[in-house]
């Protein structure tokens, strides 16, 4: 079993079993989801309470790349954890997100860069650290969707608009296509210059209920960068320890 694999099955003990990567399923396109587009947008929010998630991302910070893989936990309704490995399956980087759509808790830690750091948002601010930015915009797309029904974009076919407020976002738009949400735009607070996060979802995985995507292209215009992450497992609905997202009462190392 490949090294990272295998921290991920003992991480935290969060699989009662370990099996070896599976690829999603890319044989045959899945088959058209029923529904209307309301029904296609809010099908997702009806199905999934957790999720686990192990990928690899391209990162372009200020045109240059790194790959890393990582770890995707996320908790409905408020709380996602990413953890990121380097060389050897090392620790570089483990966030955590806890949230109601009106105050935002974070926790970054960097074992080879010094003390974590802590961060609390409110609908409104924005974050300064370029360090959280991967992490928060993956909190913030994996808020629920439908928390009020959405309403068609009139000027923009086949877009629904979102309430945004859960989200800790302004504004928040879906483009809706024949499987789910192909499209999204978030919209975050950012000073003079809205902060504006474009996102592709490529790829479903014909296996998943929802057909969740296996490629994610999420780009930052304003602050010049982009990330292609493509999820090598996952799992809809883990049984995950609450003990994965409560923040320790130091700056030691996260549980």
């Amino acid at each position: 079993m490949p090294f990272v694999a295998w921290r991920w099955c003992t991480w935290g003990l969060v699989l009662a079993a370990c099996a070896g990567p599976r690829a999603p399923s890319t044989v045959a396109p899945c088959p058209e989801v029923a529904g209307t587009e309301v029904e296609r947008v809010c099908r997702e929010d009806a199905l999934v309470e957790t999720l686990q998630a192990r990928f690899r991302a391209d990162v372009v910070v200020g045109g240059e790349t790194s790959t890393v893989d990582g770890i995707l936990l996320v908790q409905r309704p408020g709380a996602v954890r990413v953890k990121l490995f380097g060389p050897a399956g090392m620790t570089v980087h483990d966030a955590l997100w806890v949230g109601d759509g009106e105050v935002l808790r974070g926790r970054l830690g960097r074992p080879l860069r010094g003390d974590p750091i802590r961060v609390e948002l409110r609908n409104g601010e924005s974050v300064d650290d370029p360090e959280a930015e991967l992490s928060l915009a993956l909190w913030s797309l994996w808020r629920p969707r439908c928390v009020r029904p959405p309403t068609s974009l009139s000027a923009e076919p086949g877009w629904l608009r979102l309430d945004g407020a859960p989200a800790q976002a302004t504004a928040r738009d879906v483009r809706v296509g024949p499987l789910g949400v192909d499209e999204e735009r978030l919209v975050r607070a950012g000073g003079d210059v809205p902060h504006e996060i474009t996102v592709r979802y490529r790829d479903r995985d014909c296996s998943t209920e929802p057909l969740l995507p296996t490629t994610i292209e999420m780009r930052s215009a304003r602050d010049g960068w982009s990330a292609v992450v493509r999820i090598l497992e996952q799992s809809v609905n883990p049984d995950l320890s609450e003990a994965l997202f409560v923040f320790p009462e130091d700056d030691g190392a996260v549980k």
